[in-house]
C-alpha cells in the first residue's frame, strides 16, 4: 500500500516518490460522501468544497490535494482514461 502522512497529503511542495494523483481544486462541482471519525456521515453536492464541517461534531476537515491510487485488475470493466505523457 502507498502510505502517506497527513502532512504529505496537503503539502503542495512535497516531493513524493509514490504513485499518486494531484488534485488541483478549481472551485468546480464536488460530489462526495463524507464520513467523519465521530460516526456522522453526509452527502455533498456543491461548489468550493475545499473544507467540510462535520454536521455532527463540527470538526472542520480540509480536503487533501494528493490521491494514492491502487493497481486495477487487467480484466476490470472500468473505463480507463489514457492520457498522453508529459514532456519532461
Amino acid at each position: 500500500m502507498n502510505e502517506i502522512s497527513d502532512d504529505e497529503a496537503f503539502d503542495t511542495s512535497a516531493v513524493i516518490k509514490k504513485t499518486r494523483a494531484f488534485i488541483q481544486w478549481k472551485g468546480t462541482d464536488a460530489c462526495m460522501d463524507f464520513h467523519c471519525e465521530c460516526g456522522q456521515h453526509c452527502h455533498i453536492d456543491s461548489y468550493f468544497v475545499y473544507s467540510v464541517e462535520c454536521p455532527g461534531c463540527k470538526t472542520i476537515w480540509e480536503m487533501p490535494i494528493h490521491l494514492f491510487p491502487r493497481k486495477q485488475a487487467k480484466d476490470s470493466t472500468n473505463i480507463v482514461f489514457k492520457p498522453e505523457p508529459d514532456d519532461i
